[in-house]
């Protein structure tokens, strides 16, 4: 899957589609300033600046312990 013209939004739900994040328990951590979400948002961002497709940013979010940190920080589960 391209990253030619998707605007952050688009490109961050597709991410979140592929690794089954709910988007708006996402949310709730970002405005209780979950520091893991936040870095997580930003490495999502850095990632469509970089074009990198959203099928290796999935795998690669997949690979990293991210969304247990942010799960474990915010006493929210974000996965579906």
């Amino acid at each position: 899957m391209g990253t030619i013209n998707l605007s952050i939004g688009t490109y961050e739900k597709k991410v979140f589609d592929l690794v089954k994040i709910n988007h708006i328990l996402f949310e709730e951590c970002i405005k209780k300033n979950i520091s893991y979400a936040i870095l997580l948002r930003d490495w999502i961002k850095e990632c469509l600046d970089q074009r990198i497709s959203v099928n290796k940013v999935a795998i690669s979010i997949n690979k990293s312990e991210v969304l247990r940190y942010i799960e474990v920080s915010s006493k929210i589960k974000i996965l579906t």
